[in-house]
């Protein structure tokens, strides 16, 4: 008992000081602090304290040699934060005893606690994950486990902007408060809950989510007023600003002279509604200066970004630029408006990188580009740190569409430098940029597949997360209602991965393009470059030796999406019917996009495309504005470029410089029935094709399972799939047993070279903004597969059975892959006879994504060889045979006896 009085004599003490883990925790402390705890290298025990400790290690006391210590870095964390860390170091014994369990849960928060007060977020994160785990493996009883590890833990998750993992501490908090009946807890997690999914954008959710939590506050408790505020924020970004200055103005009501620090989120809220937003900000700054005097500093910066903000939009940058220099001043102790802020100084913050991106647009209004772009090169940076800090995808791909925005605002200042200077380095810096705003996600999941295929032999980390990532896909493919243990299983893979990416840093390498990359480019290679920016399109032509060309376009999005729909997602009808319309609306999209492009023969051109841009075959584009009546002098861009596509310029540099396993032969997959076992004729006929020119393994039917497909992605060199294929929640490939889904590739040592999906939309699937299309394509690739050809649409089934043979035949003949198909879609377009079969749908929406290599395949031993061969093997054991029954009928000779 004497062991719980001093926990709890210390708790109290630490409440007074206001240094224990409380709601408190939320306040963001200066980085000055964390430089005078790196300042202290070493200390020595005062002699009073090590008498202490020795005594209660000789008693065997070991919470109350716990209490101790912490008691002692409670005077002066920053100086004395080592020996807090280093009680499990200098423990004397493990844990045996109730007071020892519920001592040791309080040095893990404590731990967390100062890891946070020292600036030292990542180590915070660590240090509750233990503690959090380890209270679940314990259960102390009484623990008020919501106040001193889920609310920190998850304010933690939030401030990296680690949503989902937030999300998942606030479920846990929902589920505790359920079952102890406590309504102000319960209001206070979905009001968590709904601000979390508010940051992800899921606005009905969040909305759903408020709303319930409003049924367990009460009338005038702070909480309400924090669900009335977020409700109010809601309703602001659906646009309905009557109701959501009702819904500020309740909360107004109830939080002033209750909660200061939600009082003041509710004032910048009713800015977003106000006729004079910057007297709602000012009365916010009122309320951070009065209730918070030297706290609340990164609020308080905050506020000063968004009256920059406001200033901007009334046209007044540099009452603007003195506002975001204020935030500056706050957020980097050593800045001055007199300079630039050095790229040491910057740190993983969203508001930072705000206050940076403010003052970009500010130098660019006043005509100061050249010092606008060096800020906005800075507020990449300062994403770059945050992003390394997400553990989460699903955090990644929300800033990375948050970057876009950005992106787009750097490459309109470059491309204005670019045009009145004509120096190229700008147009480089616009490669960079664009490179910056698309497929980051998907670079970094090729660099942790191939990094973690390449020591998963030796780290048992690797192994867990393999389990987990196998566990989740088939969650969602089997049982997609075990919503709980999929988020249990997310969260696991989550902390797994930040310790893998401690472990290795590698992982974690620059998403910059830089001239060595360029210059890596094969000779006869030319890129095509897009970015699509939410106003304008950015074109750029660029070769080993640098950037070349830059084109601006207007925003396409509507004609592109039609052009696609109407002539290739709906059928082959719409050409057919008006293949005028078709040739004009064609030509028109090339003449936009590429127009004026020309295309020397021999080259290679990589397309980088971007957006909706990733569903355009350019290949069934046409070069000339003359239309002719015969299909076949058609001039498609076919004719005169060999065009194959990445997702961006370092994913494909990434996948070049994988050093793999080599892996050979070839192995199809061929599904040639339909459920009701009826023959796909055209199924048949391309596997009977192929079987005359490629030798390999030929899984048909009942034997195209997942194992079977799964073991072939392990072995094989060149993996063909010929089966159905679909986009619900995400691409998947039917095989006989079940679903091949986007989410069930990982990591792997050994993979194809090259994976052809004779498919319907094997290259179709969903746009993320940031990443193109999420498609099976786009899946292998960040499984750390170099090739992949895939279909953009329903694929007609007859045609393919007649194009594959083409495009293998050309592969064996040892052309690179994307010249492979590039031929044999030239070869398709001389051999038909038929002119509807030269329309650009039976023979156009196969496309190359991936690297120029070029695949060893061989041919199969004609059947007229099997002959021979069985006939010379009969022969020879005839011979054989021959052979032993002669020797038998030899008879020895008698010995006569002549003695």
């Amino acid at each position: 008992m004497q062991c719980i009085y001093d926990q709890q004599h210390l708790k109290d003490d630490l409440r007074q000081c206001g240094m224990f883990v409380s709601s408190t925790i939320k306040q963001h402390l200066y980085i000055t602090v964390l430089c005078c705890f790196l300042a202290v290298k070493s200390f020595a025990l005062p002699d009073t304290l090590q008498k202490r400790l020795q005594q209660l290690q000789q008693a065997d006391d070991l919470s109350g040699w716990l209490y101790e210590r912490m008691e002692y870095v409670a005077a002066d964390p920053a100086a004395r934060i080592n020996v807090l860390m280093d009680c499990k170091k200098d423990a004397w014994r493990p844990i045996r005893t109730d007071e020892d369990y519920l001592a040791w849960l309080d040095l893990l928060v404590n731990q967390g606690y100062y890891q946070l007060y020292l600036g030292n977020i990542l180590q915070s994160i660590q240090c509750y994950e233990q503690a959090y785990s380890f209270y679940k493996q314990t259960l102390p009883d009484p623990y008020d486990v919501e106040d001193h590890i889920l609310k920190p833990l998850g304010n933690n998750y939030t401030r990296l902007g680690d949503y989902e993992s937030a999300l998942y501490i606030q479920e846990q908090m929902l589920s505790l408060a359920l079952k102890k009946k406590d309504p102000a807890l319960i209001a206070a997690a979905y009001a968590n809950m709904a601000v979390l999914r508010r940051s992800q954008g899921e606005w009905l959710q969040a909305t759903a989510l408020a709303k319930q939590g409003l049924t367990y506050a009460g009338d005038k408790a702070p909480v309400r007023g924090l669900l009335l505020n977020t409700l109010s924020d809601l309703a602001t970004s659906r646009g309905s600003y009557d109701s959501a200055r009702l819904l500020n103005a309740a909360a107004l009501k109830i939080l002033k002279g209750t909660n200061p620090y939600w009082l003041e989120s509710a004032y910048v809220q009713a800015a977003a509604t106000s006729s004079n937003p910057l007297q709602q900000y000012q009365l916010a700054l009122q309320v951070i200066e009065k209730y918070f005097k030297g706290g609340r500093q990164r609020e308080k910066a905050n506020v000063y970004v968004l009256m920059g903000r406001a200033l901007l939009e009334q046209n007044k940058p540099d009452a603007a630029r003195q506002q975001y220099q204020q935030a500056l001043k706050i957020l980097l102790p050593s800045y001055t408006p007199d300079k630039l802020p050095e790229e040491r100084w910057l740190y993983g913050e969203y508001i930072l990188q705000d206050a940076l991106e403010g003052l970009a647009r500010t130098y660019h209004q006043q005509g100061h580009s050249q010092q606008a772009l060096a800020v906005i090169d800075l507020c990449f940076a300062a994403a770059a740190k945050l992003r390394n800090e997400f553990a989460g995808m699903d955090s990644r791909r929300l800033q990375q569409q948050e970057t876009r925005r950005r992106v787009e605002l750097a490459m309109k200042i470059a491309y204005s430098l670019y045009t009145t200077t004509k120096e190229t380095q700008y147009a480089n810096r616009m490669l960079q940029y664009a490179e910056q705003g698309k497929a980051q996600w998907l670079l970094e999941e090729i660099r942790r597949n191939i990094g973690y295929a390449a020591m998963h032999e030796k780290d048992t980390l690797f192994h867990r997360m393999q389990q987990l990532e196998q566990a989740i896909a088939y969650y969602n493919r089997e049982a997609a209602d075990k919503t709980d243990m999929i988020s249990s299983l997310e969260y696991e893979m989550s902390g797994l991965q930040r310790k893998l990416q401690e472990r290795y840093p590698a992982l974690l390498q620059s998403n910059r393009v830089t001239s060595t990359q360029l210059n890596d480019l094969p000779g006869n290679t030319e890129v095509i470059a897009c970015f699509a920016g939410e106003k304008q399109w950015f074109l750029l032509e660029a070769d080993k030796h640098g950037v070349k060309a830059v084109r601006t376009i207007d925003n396409l999005t509507t004609q592109c999406r039609y052009f696609v729909q109407h002539y290739f997602k709906e059928g082959p009808n719409a050409m057919m019917n008006d293949p005028v319309a078709y040739y004009k609306d064609a030509y028109k999209l090339y003449g936009e996009i590429l127009g004026g492009k020309k295309w020397q023969p021999g080259h290679q051109y990589l397309f980088l495309t971007d957006d909706v841009l990733g569903y355009v075959p350019f290949d069934a584009l046409v070069t000339d504005s003359t239309y002719r009546a015969d299909i076949n002098t058609w001039p498609f861009l076919v004719k005169q470029a060999s065009i194959s596509y990445a997702y961006s310029l370092l994913s494909w540099q990434q996948l070049r410089k994988r050093q793999r396993e080599k892996t050979s032969g070839f192995t199809g997959f061929f599904i040639t029935h339909d459920s009701s076992s009826r023959a796909i004729p055209a199924v048949v006929e391309e596997q009977r094709q192929l079987k005359t020119i490629v030798s390999g393994k030929y899984e048909e039917n009942q034997a195209a399972t997942l194992q079977a497909l799964e073991q072939a992605l392990q072995q094989t060199g060149v993996l063909h799939i010929s089966t159905h294929a679909g986009v619900n929640q995400e691409p998947i490939l039917e095989m006989a047993d079940g679903n091949f889904a986007l989410s069930s590739l990982t990591a792997r040592l050994h993979a194809p070279q090259l994976v052809v999906l004779s498919a319907c939309r094997t290259a179709d699937g969903w746009l993320m903004q940031g990443e193109g299309v999420q498609s099976l394509s786009w899946g292998f690739a960040a499984a750390g597969i170099p090739g992949v050809v895939a279909g953009l649409w329903n694929v007609n089934d007859a045609g393919a059975a007649t194009f594959m043979p083409h495009f293998y035949e050309n592969l064996r003949k040892g052309q690179e892959i994307g010249p492979a198909l590039h031929s044999a879609k030239l070869q398709w377009l001389q051999q038909q006879t038929n002119p509807v079969l030269q329309l650009p749908y039976y023979w156009s929406g196969w496309v190359y994504m991936g690297i120029p290599q070029t695949i060893t395949l061989s041919a199969p031993v004609p059947v007229y060889w099997w002959w021979i061969a069985a006939l010379l093997s009969i022969f020879f054991l005839f011979y054989l045979y021959k052979k032993l029954t002669h020797v038998k009928t030899i008879k020895t000779p008698v010995h006569v006896n002549r003695s």
